[in-house]
């Protein structure tokens, strides 16, 4: 009989930060756009976890403002990571969407404790983004 994998979320470790805000306007939140880019990373060293690497581009060209972030959220299973496990939607959907709060409590915060209105982020559509990874991968 099989194990169950089980896993366990880490935490999130922020890698870069770039903020510009052009003046002071209080109210920056409103009306931004983004950009999300979802990496996968393996250790060599640990064959039992990985990483959701999020690299978020927040961005409002009137008010000038721009907001970057490269944040690695780590991952440990109970078990070796597999080639299947890889591929799975686990990996490219649920662990996005398991990470993407600590994400967007980070940016709530930023902003706020940089004395703007704080950046609430929309929820992402994780399945709707593997789709579209996926369609772009096999055309």
């Amino acid at each position: 009989m099989e194990k169950a994998i089980q896993i366990q979320y880490l935490g999130l470790q922020v890698k870069e930060t770039t903020m510009k805000i052009g003046g002071y306007d209080k109210s920056i939140a409103n009306e931004i756009e983004s950009e999300l880019e979802i990496k996968t990373g393996f250790s060599e060293d640990k064959s039992d976890s990985f990483v959701i690497i999020f690299n978020l581009k927040l961005f409002n060209k009137e008010r000038d403002f721009h907001l970057s972030i490269e944040a690695h959220n780590h991952f440990v299973l109970n078990q070796d990571v597999s080639e299947e496990f890889k591929s799975s939607t686990f990996i490219n959907v649920s662990a996005p969407a398991i990470a993407f709060p600590y994400v967007r409590a980070y940016i709530s915060n930023i902003t706020l404790n940089s004395g703007y209105d704080s950046i609430i982020l929309p929820s992402y559509n994780f399945v709707k983004l593997y789709k579209e990874k996926n369609e772009k991968t096999n055309s």
